[in-house]
């Protein structure tokens, strides 16, 4: 069964680590209000960043450590251009 979540809402899932089964977070799909592509965790694993190519910003999210579950962080940042893919680096 295929699972679709509203424009810009980001699917979540557990993954079982013997069988690979998912299994949907709650609250998964977690709305956005717009349309998001390339999510990227960043290193810590703590956040998630997205890019909203239409409207020309990234959008974070903090991770639940427990659940999974998404929670938006504060307002979009801004961009001059359509962001098309993200990469995180850390740096030493």
């Amino acid at each position: 069964m295929q699972q679709q979540g509203p424009l810009g809402g980001l699917l979540g899932f557990n993954v079982d680590p013997n069988s690979g089964a998912l299994t949907s977070i709650p609250g998964s799909p977690f709305s956005s209000g717009s349309f998001l592509g390339g999510p990227t965790v960043e290193p810590s694993g703590r956040f998630l960043f997205a890019g909203d190519e239409p409207n020309h910003t990234i959008v974070g999210f903090n991770i639940d450590s427990a659940t999974g579950a998404l929670a938006r962080l504060g307002s979009p940042a801004p961009l001059s251009a359509r962001p098309i893919s993200l990469t995180i680096v850390k740096v030493p």
